[in-house]
């Protein structure tokens, strides 16, 4: 049998990535399952730390190739994950990298010297970036092959922020088997599944179903995460009258996240600022509808064709007028499930994005 010729073989990909991401995990699965030949590459953060070996566990038994990089030397950390990163591509004779995601990681691929490279960017390598940080990122940016950025809203604040590049918008979406309707929510049921840090302003949230008496009308809101602000929101939901319409799961995810979903019909976020959340495709998907904050990376979904409701940043008066309107209205409620997720389908479905994305990495071999 002959043997396989470059322009024949499977394109080798190394994907820069950190063990912990589970959306870089689900990435670099759908590349692989495309056809591509992956290697994950992943910096040593703390090879003793359970979050990091139960990672690297399981990228090996989702049967990813995995080299851990960096550490090993007396070298800056930055330096020394660019330096295993080329003798990674050496070894392999790998075609392309692809870093998951900005930020330092996308200075050591700058600093490897391997070519052709990618970057995909998400919203806290873009919009939170400030002085140092924001200029270092402009040389990888700018000598990408290709920038992906996870949203229109976001390729339009990279352009703004790094300047001309090879950029394109793309979702990395969500696996729209799994996050799909089933049964019947429990009605009046509103869920929270962003964390307990300033940013979110979970605090709103809680407020805005205090002052409008939610409960009143049989409404009950659930807060899933954990966060420097959750004590806040506790003693906040303590001076409510009626204190068991409001729970705090303190840490939700996988299918226990998928099953509050499914037993929810509205979706709140106040969120300050954003990429593309992928916290509300799932909540659109599973079929709650959504009243986030009027923020541009959520008007984008408006945009897209999805029925929402878009609230001022930190007005929790209008949250809770918003939501209570929307347990009212019951047609609404029911039609926006079939459109909504008929938006995520085209849009936001990881296996199609990845697909397409794959076929484009392959073109880009060195």
């Amino acid at each position: 049998m002959p043997s396989l010729s470059r322009s024949s073989r499977p394109q080798k990909l190394i994907i820069l990535m950190a063990a912990t991401s589970p959306w870089s995990r689900y990435i670099a699965l759908e590349l692989a399952a495309n056809g591509l030949d992956v290697t994950v590459a992943v910096p040593n953060s703390n090879r003793d730390d359970d979050r990091f070996r139960h990672g690297i566990d399981g990228l090996t038994q989702d049967g990813l190739a995995v080299q851990v990089i960096g550490g090993g030397s007396c070298l800056p950390k930055s330096v020394s994950i660019a330096w295993d990163l080329r003798m990674l591509q050496k070894r392999l004779r790998a075609d392309h990298l692809l870093t998951l995601y900005g930020g330092s990681f996308a200075m050591a691929a700058w600093l490897s010297g391997i070519r052709p490279y990618s970057i995909y960017w998400v919203g806290s390598d873009v919009n939170s970036v400030r002085g140092m940080r924001a200029v270092t990122s402009i040389l990888p940016y700018r000598s990408a092959q290709l920038n992906i950025a996870n949203g229109m809203n976001l390729a339009a604040n990279a352009r703004r922020r790094f300047g001309d590049g090879n950029l394109i918008p793309l979702y990395h979406g969500i696996d729209l088997a799994y996050w799909s309707p089933r049964g019947e929510p429990i009605r009046g049921r509103v869920i929270c599944t962003r964390w307990f840090e300033p940013i979110y302003d979970n605090i709103s949230v809680v407020r805005s179903f205090i002052e409008a008496d939610l409960s009143a009308s049989g409404a009950s809101l659930v807060l899933t995460a954990v966060g420097s602000e959750m004590e806040k929101c506790r003693d906040l939901a303590s001076s409510y009258r009626n204190q068991t319409a409001i729970s705090f799961l303190e840490g939700c995810y996988g299918d226990d996240m998928l099953f509050q979903l499914r037993n929810s019909e509205i979706y709140v976020s106040m969120s300050l600022s954003d990429g593309s959340s992928t916290s509300l495709l799932e909540a659109i998907a599973v079929g709650c509808f959504p009243v986030v904050s009027d923020i541009p990376a959520n008007q984008e979904w408006r945009e897209h064709g999805c029925d929402m409701e878009l609230v001022p940043v930190g007005d929790a008066t209008s949250l809770g007028d918003r939501i209570s309107r929307l347990l009212n209205d019951r047609d609404r409620l029911r039609d926006a499930k079939k459109r909504n997720r008929g938006v995520v389908e085209r849009v936001g479905s990881i296996s199609k994005n990845m697909a397409w994305l794959a076929t484009r990495l392959k073109s880009q071999h060195l």
